[in-house]
C-alpha cells in the first residue's frame, strides 16, 4: 500500500490537479487517523489480553467498514484510469485478510456467535465493491477535478494504513525482522515493477 500510494495514486492525482493534490492526501490520512483515534480501535492494538476490545465490537466493525468503503472508492477511481485498477486491487486484496482477522478476534472476545462473525466479515468485504461501484459511476463522466481529488484522498488513506497499521504490526514480530524487511522491500519492488511494466 505504501508503494502503490507513492508510485501510483499520488502521481496520478498530481497529473489531474497538480500541487492541489497535496492537501487532499493529508485529508485522507487525517480522516482515518482521527476516526481510528477517537471512534474505533486501532488495528495494530488488537490483543487477546486487551479488555477494551471486548466492548468495542460495534465501533470496530463501523471503523473497518468505513475503511473498506474508502478502499472501494480508491478502486473505483483507479478503474477509470488505464492499468491503475489492477495495482490498487492488489494493494487492497493483500491487506484485507488482516482486517478480517482483526474483526473476528474482536468479535470472539465479545462472545459473538459464529453466524454473527461470518455476516460481519461478509459486510466488511462487500464495502469494497459498493464503494468502487459508487465512485466509478460518479466519475464515469471523466471529471478530472473529482478524479484527482478522489485519488489524492485515497492515497492519504493508503499511507495511513501502511504507516500506522501495517508497519507497526511488522515491528511487533522482531524474531522475524529479516524476513519482514525482505518482504517489505519485495512489496515496494513489486509496485515499482508494475509501474514500469504497465506504464502507469
Amino acid at each position: 500500500m505504501l508503494g502503490s500510494a507513492f508510485m501510483h495514486l499520488i502521481p496520478e492525482s498530481i497529473s489531474f490537479i497538480g500541487v492541489k493534490a497535496a492537501p487532499y492526501v493529508l485529508c485522507g490520512l487525517l480522516f482515518l487517523y482521527f476516526f481510528e483515534k477517537f471512534i474505533t480501535v486501532h488495528l495494530c492494538e488488537t490483543d487477546s489480553s486487551c479488555e477494551v476490545h471486548k466492548q468495542l465490537g460495534l465501533s470496530a466493525f463501523i471503523g473497518l467498514f468505513l475503511h473498506s468503503f474508502t478502499d472501494g472508492i480508491a478502486l473505483g477511481v483507479s478503474l477509470t484510469i488505464p492499468n491503475l485498477g489492477i495495482i490498487v486491487f492488489i494493494a487492497i486484496f493483500l491487506h484485507k485478510a488482516m482486517e478480517a482477522f482483526s474483526l473476528t478476534c474482536i468479535l470472539q472476545h465479545e462472545h459473538k456467535s459464529r453466524i454473527h462473525m461470518v455476516l460481519s466479515n461478509i459486510a466488511l468485504l462487500m464495502a469494497v465493491p459498493v464503494g468502487a461501484f459508487i465512485s466509478y459511476v460518479w466519475l464515469s463522466s471523466n471529471n478530472p477535478q473529482w478524479a484527482g481529488i478522489a485519488l489524492a484522498f485515497s492515497a492519504g488513506t493508503f499511507l495511513h494504513v501502511s504507516l500506522s497499521d501495517l508497519l507497526p504490526e511488522v515491528h511487533r514480530h522482531s524474531a522475524l525482522k529479516n524476513q519482514a524487511i525482505l518482504f517489505f522491500i519485495l512489496g515496494l519492488v513489486c509496485m515499482v515493477g508494475l509501474a514500469h511494466y504497465l506504464k502507469v
